[in-house]
């Protein structure tokens, strides 16, 4: 498959996205992964990240295949890593998280900061258009789903939501890591049942007619983060001029993109094919939340995609609760301290006061989980009231 090619392989094709937004061509895209990468195989994902990053480098293929006959493979990883570390980028993709990094779960602890949201809510749970008659979850025992990552919003969202149903996530279903361009390919060749990912990958399996949208994740919890800007603090204090650009750009882009009237301008940018590479009505129905949730319905909800930039330390503390829960986190933890090191609110509060945006303030953020409110205070409580749990 090509996504699985080598990028440092200069007679490696890297092959033009398939409409999909996955790093395959429209020919293969039917037959993608006729089965799922089997667990372990880390080299593999790893070259979708380094082909990731080299399409970003080098948008003309020709020209990443001419510099790497030129240089060598070796050369050319070490010259990129100098600029973006591919085994830092490779590690946030299998981590997904910003805590999970800066604690070491899973591997080596990297102080790992996350000063802004990119976006709220933003996501939904997917399912094969043949489970239609199925939307009780208790009807799921056996499912196959696919989240991003391990310790994503998305898995412990998709584990929450079927544990408070009675289902046990690590026992009476199955939850695998697939990158998010590939879950539509993975729908439509049955090899997952459903998926709780980001969009437009919700709405592109309704485009397509091979899934619906069996709820938005908003329904679950409205306001919950979504997207991230993470950056390790090494770079940080290595570059503050560029993590002072970085971050205000983030807050300059959510600022606009809060605004509704904004949204099909969005819609149509980010479309091509060097952006999302999605239609463009696919895009507009996420962002304007006026959309078709693939059983014959339209919907509306604007507020289906949001966008606020403010790190909450709550959202930190409830995804830690999470890690705790399902055994990801083994020792104990200072849930505040961490929380205070890796969401950086006093940094994005005062970025935002810089810009002229008042900042919230950050003591005052309710949280409430399928109707089960959090308190950030009491985390351990929070991780011992709930009956399907690793602990």
């Amino acid at each position: 498959m090509s996504m699985f090619k080598d990028p440092f392989d200069p007679k490696a094709l890297l092959a033009k996205p398939c409409g999909c937004g996955g790093a395959h061509t429209e020919a293969d895209h039917g037959r993608l992964a006729a089965t799922a990468v089997p667990a372990g195989e880390e080299a593999r994902w790893d070259r979708v990240v380094d082909a990731a990053v080299l399409r970003a480098v080098f948008p003309v293929d020709a020209q990443r295949r001419l510099f790497l006959k030129t240089v060598g493979a070796a050369t050319a990883m070490a010259a990129i890593s100098s600029v973006l570390p591919l085994g830092t980028a490779r590690e946030a993709f299998a981590q997904g998280g910003a805590p999970a990094i800066s604690l070491g779960v899973g591997s080596a602890a990297t102080p790992w900061t996350m000063p802004a949201i990119e976006n709220i809510n933003g996501q939904a749970i997917t399912l094969a258009m043949k489970h239609k008659d199925k939307r009780d979850p208790k009807e799921w025992k056996g499912f196959k789903f696919a989240v991003p990552f391990d310790y994503s919003m998305h898995n412990y969202l998709l584990r929450y939501y079927v544990a408070e149903h009675g289902l046990d996530p690590d026992k009476d279903i199955s939850i695998r890591s697939v990158p998010p361009p590939e879950m539509v390919a993975n729908l439509r060749a049955d090899n997952i049942d459903g998926y709780l990912g980001p969009d437009p990958f919700n709405q592109r399996a309704v485009y397509d007619g091979v899934g619906f949208i069996h709820l938005l994740t908003k329904e679950l919890w409205d306001g919950h983060p979504c997207c991230a800007f993470a950056i390790s603090k090494e770079f940080a204090s290595q570059n503050p001029n560029s993590y002072r650009a970085l971050l205000k750009a983030i807050i300059d882009a959510t600022a606009f993109a809060a605004k509704p009237e904004n949204r099909k301008e969005i819609a149509k940018a980010i479309a091509p094919q060097n952006y999302l590479n999605q239609p463009e009505t696919v895009l507009e129905q996420v962002l304007t939340g006026t959309y078709a949730d693939g059983l014959g319905t339209v919907k509306k909800d604007p507020n289906r995609i949001d966008f606020d930039p403010f790190p909450w330390n709550q959202f930190a503390i409830w995804i830690l609760t999470q890690m705790k829960r399902w055994g990801q986190l083994k020792a104990d933890v200072d849930y505040a301290k961490v929380a205070a090191d890796v969401f950086l609110a006093t940094d994005t509060a005062g970025m935002m006061k810089e810009m002229g945006f008042t900042p919230p303030d950050p003591s005052k953020k309710t949280i409430v989980v399928m109707g089960k409110a959090f308190d950030p205070s009491k985390p351990q409580a929070y991780v011992d009231s709930f009956a399907i749990k690793r602990t």
